[in-house]
């Protein structure tokens, strides 16, 4: 009669300290400052989330992504469900945080006695069922409620009877000391039971708590748009999962962009028209892009847009780590992606599709969430390059190790390394955000040699300690839109795939001329191991990645059943 619990031991704090302007909103790992790198979770399944289908076995291979892509937390959206145990038992194995919001989101909700009473016994029974997990790190009463809350007015009591004394003040009767409480997400992050509603009413404060930010309407290589907050919990742009995906589960009738099945799995307002747009707005669209002939490049094209909008967003969020003043809020401490996963196959946020397949921005935050990143953006007068260390003792640029900055540019239209070059890191310390290398636009096109920034090259960069001859960490930049750029054919071809056991495969390839956007796709459930060959600007050679199957197949099988193709195949550059 029995019952058996994993616990374990961990100090969490959320810090709001002050700060130019307002307060600091970071969490605090035994005593040690964390920026979190993470994205939001929502229900796995649309119609069934018993145990018989929310288990170890269907989540694991989710929480598996969130681990290889460097996540350390993610938001249960209080839009969605308490999750099942096994939910919460991975991701303490898996050392992921979790922001808990209770189930209370983008509605105003009844205050009369019995709902309270409800509410009241639902939280109770919440918190003892999953308080024992370390992996939870804080408690937000709702999701984007906090806009109901208008000081001295009604809305203000019954803000107050259902978000603190309903649920935040049973949630702390059980759990005193353990975790921070926040009445809402996005919120101020200091709201009280005596001030319950946002300063001023803006639950957005960018100088306080954390925010939400969505800006289908923007160009996103522009960082310009980005809010300069302490912590973005909420950000994202759509992307349709891979062909292999959504012809398993649409009709072949079906299979072109707007056709009435898509549109019918398309549940954000316009989004299909925003989706185009975005592609639009740097490269060009698909041959046939909506009808059947089109259909497999253009939900490609709807990744590689979605990925490079989240690469340029996340890694100009990551660099303002150090960077605020009173009149320009930043040092942001933490950045969420909308959304981890997908309910259905159907146009998302996500970064990994319904069936568990990895959408490029699975590939993508393998690189822009990892520990060390140099990134470099167009900030409108002058490109800016950025090291970045969430390292507290295990590695930093200095003296003794003799940091460089490989940078390579290379033209698409000729097919050739424009220049080669290298910059000294003199100092990268440890939990850091410095701008290293900065260059006026003249200046850039000197140093790249590139015929035009506008209608040609790449950029790519590696950082290198000498002392140790060792590479630390790589990235990468369009300096032109692909729409602008003539490119050459990269002459893809499948070389091999081999066998390697417990269903892993050695997939081979080879690149003749420069490519942008290598990518592989089967039908074949299962996932790709190496990250470059999706890149910007893949060299020519030969390729190997690993593919790990989740169901039983072979060799042959498999190599049957590969597409391999680029933003050249796609027709993303200029004719």
């Amino acid at each position: 009669n029995g019952k058996h619990r994993g616990f374990g031991f961990r100090e969490i704090k959320l810090v709001q300290n002050p700060l130019p302007g307002g307060k600091s909103f970071y969490f605090e790992v035994n005593g040690v400052a964390v920026v979190v790198h993470g994205s939001n979770w929502i229900p796995s399944f649309a119609l069934d989330n018993s145990n018989a289908s929310v288990n170890t076995s269907s989540l694991e291979p989710l929480f598996k992504s969130l681990a290889d892509s460097h996540q350390n937390m993610i938001r249960n959206w209080g839009g969605g469900i308490y999750q099942q145990k096994d939910f919460y038992d991975l991701a303490d194995r898996y050392g992921i945080m979790i922001w808990q919001d209770f189930m209370f989101a983008c509605a105003s909700y009844w205050t009369n006695p019995t709902w309270l009473k409800s509410v009241s016994k639902e939280v109770i029974d919440t918190v003892r069922d999953i308080q024992h997990h370390p992996s939870i790190a804080i408690w937000a009463a709702n999701n984007e409620n906090g806009g109901y809350c208008k000081p001295g007015q009604e809305s203000e009591t019954a803000y107050v009877d259902l978000y603190w004394k309903a649920v935040l003040d049973n949630a702390e009767m059980l759990d005193p000391i353990m975790r921070p409480r926040v009445s809402s997400s996005p919120s101020n992050g200091n709201e009280t039971q005596s001030e319950p509603c946002a300063f001023n009413g803006n639950t957005q404060d960018p100088y306080y708590g954390d925010v939400h930010q969505y800006l289908y309407d923007k160009d996103c290589w522009n960082t310009d748009i980005y809010v300069k907050a302490r912590f973005v919990s909420e950000f994202g742009w759509q992307s349709w999962p891979s062909y292999s995906t959504m012809t398993e589960f649409l009709p072949s009738d079906q299979w072109s962009y707007n056709s009435p099945d898509m549109q019918n799995r398309q549940h954000h307002p316009n989004g299909q028209a925003q989706i185009v747009t975005e592609i639009e707005n740097h490269y060009n669209l698909p041959k046939g892009w909506n009808d059947t002939e089109g259909y497999m490049y253009m939900l490609y094209a709807s990744q590689y847009s979605q990925a490079y909008c989240y690469k340029v967003e996340v890694e100009f969020f990551r660099s303002l780590r150090q960077t605020c003043t009173s009149s320009t809020p930043g040092c942001t401490m933490g950045s969420m992606y909308w959304q981890t996963n997908d309910i259905w196959p159907g146009a998302s946020w996500s970064g990994v599709d319904y069936t568990n397949r990895y959408k490029l921005v699975g590939y993508y935050a393998k690189n822009f969430y990892r520990k060390v990143l140099i990134t470099g953006y167009d900030n409108g007068s002058n490109y800016t390059f950025w090291a970045i260390n969430d390292y507290t003792n295990e590695f930093k640029c200095d003296s003794t190790n003799n940091c460089v900055i490989e940078f390579r540019a290379n033209s698409f239209e000729t097919g050739k390394e424009t220049n080669k070059w290298n910059v000294s890191l003199i100092s990268m310390d440890y939990e850091s955000a410095q701008m290293v290398y900065s260059l006026s636009h003249s200046d850039f096109q000197t140093q790249t040699k590139c015929p035009s920034l506008t209608n040609d090259c790449a950029l790519q960069w590696r950082l290198i300690d000498t002392k140790n001859n060792m590479d630390i960490t790589e990235n990468w930049m369009f300096i032109s839109s692909p729409k602008n750029t003539k490119s050459m054919d990269p002459q893809l071809k499948l070389t091999g795939v081999k066998d390697n056991g417990d269903n892993t495969f050695e997939v081979s390839f080879n690149v003749g001329n420069f490519a942008s956007i290598v990518y592989l796709e089967t039908n074949i459930s299962g996932n790709f191991d190496d990250t470059h060959f999706g890149w910007g600007v893949v060299y020519p050679g030969d390729y190997t990645t690993q593919f790990n199957a989740s169901q039983p197949t072979t060799a042959s099988a498999l190599q049957s059943s590969i597409h391999l193709y680029s933003l050249f195949e796609a027709g993303g550059f200029a004719s």
